[in-house]
C-alpha cells in the first residue's frame, strides 16, 4: 500500500484548497483596487509582459514534474545519495537558464518600453524601464525557486508549502493594500511581487537545508550529467506539453493586445481570471495526487489507483461543478456589482465562452497527474501541440473578426477535440471503460447539480439579484441546499464517515 493514509490525501487536498480559497477572497478585495489603481492600460501592460514572461517559463525543459515524480521515488527507495545529485545538478541548470533569461529581459529593457508605449502617457518611458527590470529579478527568483518548491512537492510536504503560501499571500496583499491607498501603481504591485517570491523561496531554501529535510546544499561535487539527462529524458514529453499550454494560456493577452490594444486586454482577462479561479482549484485540489500516482504504480497497485481515483475525482467534481454552475449564472451579476457594469457587459460571452473550455476537463480533474505519475504523459504532449497550434490559428483568425469572443472561442474548440482523448488514454490506464467512469463518478452527482441550477434559477426568476450581496445569498443558499443531497447522494457511508471524522464530527472508531 502507498505510504499516504486516505487521511493524509483528505488533509493535503484541503490544504491545497485553502490555498486558491483564500486567494478569491484576497481577488475580490484587492482586484478591483489594482485595476483602478493602474488603469486599463497599465494593467493590460501587466497582463502582456507576464505573458511573455510565461513562455520563457518553458525554458525549465520540461524539468519540474520529473523533479517532482524522481524525488518522490528515490525518497520512498530511501535513496539521499541520487536525491542530493537531482538537487546539485538541476540547481545548476536553473542557475544558468536563470540568469541568461534575466540578462535577457535586462537586454530587453533598453527597448521594449519603446515596443509598449503607444498610448501611454507622455514621459513613463523610465517606468516602464523599471519595471521590466523587477520582472527580470521576479524571472530569476521563480527559476531557482522552482527547485526548491518541487523538492517539497515530492516529499509530499503540501501543507507546510501551502500554509507558507497562504501566509505570504495575506502578508503580501496587506502591504500591497496599503500601496495602492497611498497612491502606489504599476512599480508597487511589480515591488511586492518581487519581494514576496524572494522570502518565500528563501523560506523553502532553508527548510531544505536543515537535517530535517535531508541537509540539501548546492555542490559542485554533486552534479551528474547522467542524472540531468535522465531528468531531460523523461522531461521532454512535459516540455512538449508545457509549450502547448504556455501557447493555449497565455497567448491570448498578446493577440489581444497586439490587434485590439493593451486596454481591450483588461476587459478580457477580468472575465477570464474569474473562471480561472476554478482553474486553480482544481491544480490545487489535484497537485498532491502525482506523486501518490507514481508511488502506486512502482508498487503495481492497479486496483488501489483505480478506486483511488474514482473516489477523488468524484469528491473533486463534487467541489467544482457547483463552482462551475454558480460562475456561469452568476458570474454577469457578480462582475457587475464588483468590478463595474463596463466589465460585466463586455464579459459575459467570455466567462461562458471559458467556463465552458475549462469544464470540459474540470470533468475529468485528474488526468494529467496520473498519465505524467505513470509515465504515460505522451499522449498529452503529442496532443495538446497540436491543439495549442490550432488554438492559436484559430484566435489569429477570429480576433480579427469577433474580437476578444473571437480568442475565448479560440481556446474553446481544441478543449472540446483534446481532452476527450486524454479522458479515454485514462480509461486505459486505469483498465476501465468510459461508462464506467461515469457510473463511478459523473452520475451520483446528477441529481445534487440539478438540485443547484434549479435552485439558482428559480430566485435569479424571481428577483435578479441588485448587489453583491444578494448574488452571494443567492449562491449561499443554493449551497445549503446542494451539500446535503451532495453528501447523501453523491458519496458512500465509508466516505461520509471519513469526511465526518476529518472535519470533527465523529471520533469514536467502529468496532
Amino acid at each position: 500500500m502507498s505510504s499516504l493514509s486516505a487521511r493524509s490525501i483528505i488533509g493535503n487536498s484541503l490544504s491545497g484548497g485553502l490555498v486558491p480559497f483564500i486567494r478569491v477572497i484576497i481577488t475580490f478585495i484587492v482586484s478591483p483596487l489594482i485595476v483602478r489603481g493602474l488603469g486599463n492600460y497599465d494593467y493590460g501592460i501587466w497582463e502582456m509582459v507576464f505573458a511573455v514572461v510565461g513562455y520563457m517559463g518553458i525554458l525549465d525543459m520540461g524539468l519540474a514534474p520529473a523533479i517532482v515524480r524522481y524525488v518522490s521515488r528515490h525518497h520512498a527507495l530511501g535513496d539521499n545519495k541520487e536525491l542530493k545529485r537531482i538537487y546539485s545538478s538541476s540547481m545548476a541548470f536553473f542557475l544558468l537558464v536563470g540568469l541568461a533569461t534575466a540578462l535577457v529581459l535586462i537586454a530587453m529593457a533598453y527597448w521594449a518600453p519603446k515596443l509598449i508605449m503607444q498610448g501611454a502617457v507622455v514621459g513613463d518611458s523610465k517606468k516602464y524601464f523599471i519595471f521590466i527590470l523587477i520582472v527580470a529579478a521576479i524571472t530569476f527568483v521563480t527559476f531557482v525557486g522552482s527547485l526548491f518548491d518541487c523538492f517539497l512537492e515530492g516529499f509530499q510536504k503540501y501543507k507546510l508549502r501551502n500554509y507558507t503560501t497562504v501566509f505570504m499571500m495575506v502578508a503580501g496583499n496587506l502591504v500591497l493594500y496599503f500601496l495602492l491607498k497611498s497612491g502606489g501603481g504599476l512599480l508597487a504591485v511589480a515591488v511586492v511581487n518581487a519581494a514576496g517570491l524572494t522570502i518565500k523561496f528563501t523560506i523553502y531554501g532553508i527548510m531544505l537545508a536543515t537535517n530535517r529535510f535531508g541537509s540539501f546544499r548546492f555542490r559542485f561535487a554533486d552534479t551528474s550529467f547522467v542524472t540531468l539527462k535522465g531528468l531531460f529524458s523523461f522531461g521532454f514529453k512535459n516540455l512538449v506539453y508545457a509549450v502547448a499550454l504556455r501557447i493555449s494560456t497565455v497567448t491570448d493577452s498578446l493577440i489581444i493586445g497586439t490587434f485590439l490594444g493593451p486596454a481591450i486586454v483588461t476587459l478580457y482577462i477580468i472575465p477570464y481570471n474569474f473562471i480561472c479561479q476554478g482553474r486553480d482549484l482544481v491544480w490545487a485540489l489535484s497537485r498532491n495526487f502525482m506523486p501518490l500516482f507514481s508511488e502506486l504504480d512502482a508498487l503495481d497497485h492497479g486496483e488501489a489507483a483505480q478506486r483511488l481515483y474514482f473516489k477523488a475525482s468524484r469528491f473533486m467534481i463534487g467541489i467544482i461543478l457547483p463552482l462551475l454552475i454558480g460562475m456561469v449564472m452568476l458570474g454577469p451579476s457578480f462582475l457587475e456589482h464588483w468590478m463595474g457594469a463596463e466589465y460585466a457587459q463586455s464579459g459575459r460571452l467570455v466567462i461562458y465562452i471559458i467556463a465552458a473550455a475549462y469544464g470540459v476537463g474540470w470533468l475529468n480533474p485528474l488526468a494529467s497527474k496520473l498519465l505524467v505519475g505513470y509515465g504515460e504523459h505522451g499522449i498529452m504532449a503529442k496532443v495538446a501541440i497540436i491543439a495549442s497550434f490550432f488554438n492559436l490559428g484559430l484566435s489569429l483568425v477570429l480576433v480579427q473578426y469577433l474580437g476578444k469572443e473571437g480568442v475565448a472561442l479560440g481556446t474553446l474548440l481544441p478543449a472540446l477535440v483534446c481532452e476527450p482523448l486524454y479522458f479515454v488514454k485514462v480509461c486505459k490506464v486505469l483498465k476501465t471503460t468510459v461508462w464506467g467512469y461515469a457510473v463511478k463518478v459523473l452520475v451520483p452527482l446528477l441529481v445534487p447539480s440539478g438540485v443547484l441550477v434549479a435552485t439558482i434559477g428559480v430566485c435569479c426568476w424571481f428577483h435578479s439579484p441588485a448587489s453583491l450581496l444578494q448574488v452571494l445569498m443567492i449562491a449561499t443558499f443554493s449551497m445549503c441546499l446542494y451539500l446535503p443531497a451532495f453528501f447523501l447522494l453523491s458519496i458512500t457511508t465509508e466516505e461520509r464517515q471519513l469526511v465526518m471524522k476529518k472535519i470533527g464530527l465523529q471520533t469514536v472508531e467502529k468496532s
